[in-house]
């Protein structure tokens, strides 16, 4: 059954959407849209983040205006020039393409403990999903955005040190793959056995 028809039954059911708010704080008319609509989650630009103790701050008052303590809370923290929080407050983080440069074993670590430190920081505010690995590669004739928010240009091996980071952020939140569409060209699908990708290119 949609959506649509539980709540003309009068269940409630979040809708399929994620909203973000302009400043710091909500203002009223916020929390008003924010429990009308009843988004499914919210997302936190560079502009909502100040300091930890108003993050947390604004991570309760968007569920609280959904009456949902668990309705998630999205951040793009993938490191580089896309890092939503910043020092002096929060670290740092090497942006992915100097991490994809490393030798594989080295990638394949600096991958584990970025994440993990990403996911802890996440962890401390109240913020349970992070909008990385980004999956897109960078290739001749896309969109210069990509850059060096790609691990690389392999697609395999972006794929593996992408599962190592999904799995290293796991233990503290939840991280979701992207694929930037028009952007790059993107590893849809791996399979080790037989070393074949299929690639989705956009």
């Amino acid at each position: 059954m949609s959506g649509a028809a539980l709540r003309a039954r009068g269940t409630r059911v979040p809708r399929a959407v994620v909203l973000g708010c302009a400043g710091e704080r909500l203002s009223a008319e916020e929390q008003k849209l924010f429990a009308d609509g009843d988004p499914v989650g919210f997302v936190l630009f560079r502009r909502n983040c100040k300091d930890p103790a108003q993050v947390r701050a604004l991570v309760a008052e968007m569920r609280a205006a959904v009456g949902r303590a668990d309705a998630p809370v999205l951040i793009d923290q993938e490191g580089g020039r896309v890092q939503r929080l910043q020092p002096p407050h929060w670290r740092k983080y090497p942006a992915p393409a100097r991490i994809g440069a490393l030798p594989d074993s080295d990638a394949a670590e600096a991958v584990r403990l970025g994440a993990r430190l990403i996911a802890d920081d996440l962890a401390a505010l109240g913020i349970d999903v992070d909008a990385l690995p980004v999956l897109d590669l960078p290739r001749a004739g896309a969109d210069p955005v990509i850059g060096d928010r790609a691990y690389g240009s392999d697609p395999e091996r972006v794929a593996r040190l992408a599962r190592g980071c999904s799995r290293a952020a796991s233990c503290r939140s939840s991280s979701t793959s992207r694929d930037m569409a028009g952007r790059g060209s993107t590893p849809i699908a791996i399979c080790p056995a037989s070393r074949q990708a299929a690639t989705n290119s956009k």
